[in-house]
């Protein structure tokens, strides 16, 4: 009894159009949106690239020195400069015509530099030229009054010395654009309130022509309405799981080794927002229509505080309310594929695992106590 009424529950939920367009066609559309606005923005070889200057020099032995500092900058294994060595004229058309990001005079007067903007690259060749001016102002005072330590104080200034050591933190993924995709999978998960939503409606006789029949059949609405729960969880695990497939073949999204870790927190998800729509579905009299906007309007705007339209959102909320997204179950899913992304344990996760399997339970108990006294006295 329990298979035959979960056959048709499948595909109840399969001739449904509108529900499979917002659980399949919508994430693929909008993952493929995602990658072509900017998948590859973040990729470690277009962190940084080298910058590109004019270098007009003289004939001085301040150019010589200077040439030589450009020189070292440009020919390393990951140059810092790109350096273009030219007159005056040129060197000017370049800058204006973006070609270059500054020039640098290299004269014997002095070592000065020339830009346009004021942003990150200009920044770093004043940096440049600031430190070669330092580092020559300090050699020719030792020079002056101590040179027998001249040769001593150049060798510890060639030597190579590092400021800043990188230290992971955790051993996440570092691709900050990947957690839009982890987002997606996160809503996607808690669309299934929809399927949810139409269990329900279409087991109640005073709701649904469908719900009329099936009330009229022997089988125990409890049994139905299991069978139309698993149902849901069947078909959207299979239909994530494409998507899934999707944005790691044909999109080649890197979700890193945590693939299964994706793959429960999306089933466990799913469990929880189907669960959460047959407890919305069970409440009142109201009719399929009217569920399914409450039910889409409540979901966006739990998407709304957990941040999966604006990630300013759930800082703003955990500074001034915290309890909200505490509570609020789309912030729970959407938290589990953060921690995914940033930690490098699985405690976190595995204890938003359990928080979306107790709302279950809840949401799943709370319905049966609406939905066990409704009886009707004709349908």
């Amino acid at each position: 009894m329990f298979l035959h009424n979960l056959k048709y529950a499948c595909l109840q939920i399969i001739r449904d159009k509108t529900e499979i367009f917002w659980i399949l066609a919508f994430p693929i559309i909008l993952s493929t949106l995602f990658k072509a606005a900017f998948g590859n923005l973040y990729t470690s070889g277009e962190l940084f690239s080298s910058i590109p200057v004019a270098i007009v020099t003289d004939s001085s032995a301040e150019s010589e020195t200077f040439l030589e500092v450009a020189d070292s900058l440009s020919s390393s294994d990951d140059p810092l400069l790109k350096v273009t060595k030219t007159e005056n004229n040129d060197a000017q058309k370049l800058l204006d015509n973006a070609d270059v990001d500054g020039i640098i005079y290299a004269t014997k007067d002095d070592v000065t530099l020339t830009v346009k903007e004021n942003d990150i690259n200009q920044s770093i060749l004043k940096s440049v030229t600031d430190s070669y001016l330092v580092n020559k102002k300090v050699i020719e005072d030792i020079a002056a009054s101590d040179p027998q330590n001249i040769q001593k104080v150049v060798d510890s200034m060639s030597e190579e010395i590092t400021y800043n050591n990188e230290i992971n933190l955790s051993h996440g993924e570092r691709d900050f654009f990947v957690q839009y995709f982890y987002n997606l999978i996160a809503m996607v998960c808690v669309f299934a309130c929809s399927s949810g939503v139409v269990i329900v409606v279409r087991n109640q006789g005073n709701l649904s022509a469908i719900g009329a029949r099936v009330s009229a059949s022997p089988t125990g609405k409890f049994i139905k309405l299991f069978a139309g729960f698993v149902a849901s969880v069947i078909i959207n695990t299979v239909i994530m799981m494409i998507v899934l497939a999707y944005m790691i073949l044909a999109l080649k999204i890197n979700f890193g080794d945590n693939i299964p870790a994706v793959l429960l927190g999306a089933f466990a998800g799913i469990v929880m927002g189907t669960s959460m729509g047959i407890f919305i579905g069970s409440i009142g009299n109201m009719k399929e229509n009217v569920k399914n906007a409450i039910t889409t309007a409540l979901i966006l705007f739990c998407c709304v505080l957990s941040g999966l339209m604006a990630d300013n959102i759930p800082r703003m909320i955990q500074k001034n309310c915290p309890i909200v997204n505490r509570l609020n179950p789309v912030a729970i899913v959407s938290d589990c594929f953060y921690t995914l992304s940033v930690y490098d344990t699985y405690e976190r996760f595995y204890m938003n695992i359990a928080k979306l399997l107790i709302l279950s339970v809840v949401f799943m108990a709370g319905s049966f106590m609406f939905l066990r006294r409704k009886k009707y006295a004709s349908i």
